[in-house]
């Protein structure tokens, strides 16, 4: 499937039922207001649209206590029926715009919302690789999340490992290769997802990874690996893969993450490259973040992908 940078669609996914915390519903908007769209008209001559999925009416939460409420419905993932749909939603809205050669760019909402990219994703691409930078795995199950939501099992559903898989979303048909993961900036890992890691030949690049190596030759790596034998990959970048003192609009900060300057060379190296077939952004939450700090970080980040150079 031919995919052009050229043209870039942008659909926002205010979702937040999927995270721990409440504010990540408003992170597309917030990232918007950032300035998102002037920046991205810079580098796509041949236009960006941007459009809302609008999603059901959303049960009352009011505080973090009823998110750690068990799921009104009994299920072992947390609001489960309003994840589903919401995937279903966001999956068609990507593939919609990869069948149009148009790059899917996707805003969240809590990191949830790459279930349904993912999806649609895999249903242009057979082979779809993964670079996932992240503080977190996103790698647990219905049986091993120790909290329930769903913004921890992303990778668990897209490569079959949990009981809600991505094939039990409307027309996609393919998983996700384990062998293609490739997780950047991880620092924070359950014990069940640190098993899945090695059991499955899952490559993870830690914080302390990339402090020996350095961030130039862990996304050369990244690269070559989530690329091996696939025709596309995404990337899927949790703000939270930054250090919450340069980003602490985020729902689950984790000291000792990456620099923004180190965010803004892995985004300029993926840039070159032309495997690259859609991205999110996700997990920006403005009640976290009374200066904006962290939406306008995001913005810079999609902007240097896009080809915004230095000099």
């Amino acid at each position: 499937m031919n995919i052009s940078r050229e043209k870039v669609s942008v659909v926002r996914v205010p979702f937040g039922l999927g995270g721990a915390v409440l504010g990540a519903e408003r992170g597309p908007d917030s990232i918007m207001a950032a300035g998102l769209l002037d920046e991205l008209k810079r580098f796509a001559p041949h236009g960006v649209s941007s459009d809302e999925i609008r999603l059901p009416p959303s049960p009352a939460i009011e505080s973090v206590e009823d998110r750690a409420a068990p799921a009104a419905d009994g299920g072992m993932i947390k609001f489960e029926r309003q994840v589903r749909e919401m995937c279903e939603r966001t999956a068609d809205r990507a593939f919609r715009a990869a069948l149009y050669g148009n790059f899917p760019l996707v805003l969240g909402g809590d990191h949830s919302v790459a279930i349904g990219t993912l999806a649609g994703m895999s249903r242009a691409y057979d082979k779809l690789g993964v670079i996932w930078i992240d503080a977190h795995g996103d790698l647990n199950t219905e049986q091993t999340s120790p909290s329930g939501n769903a913004h921890g099992m992303v990778l668990a559903v897209a490569s079959g490992l949990a009981a809600f898989k991505q094939t039990d979303i409307g027309q996609t048909r393919q998983l996700i290769r384990k062998r293609n993961i490739v997780l950047v900036g991880s620092r924070d890992l359950d014990e069940g997802e640190k098993t899945f890691i090695r059991r499955h030949g899952i490559h993870c690049f830690t914080m302390a990874d990339i402090d020996k190596l350095g961030m130039e030759e862990v996304m050369n790596s990244a690269l070559m690996l989530a690329g091996r034998e696939s025709d596309g990959i995404h990337v899927s970048f949790d703000m939270d893969a930054l250090d919450p003192l340069e980003a602490p609009g985020v729902g689950t900060p984790v000291p000792g993450g990456l620099t923004f300057r180190e965010a803004r060379l892995a985004m300029e190296q993926l840039s070159m490259s032309r495997a690259i077939a859609s991205m999110d952004i996700v997990e920006v939450n403005p009640a976290k973040d009374s200066q904006g700090r962290t939406p306008r970080l995001a913005v810079e980040l999609a902007a240097a992908f896009m080809g915004k150079r230095l000099i």
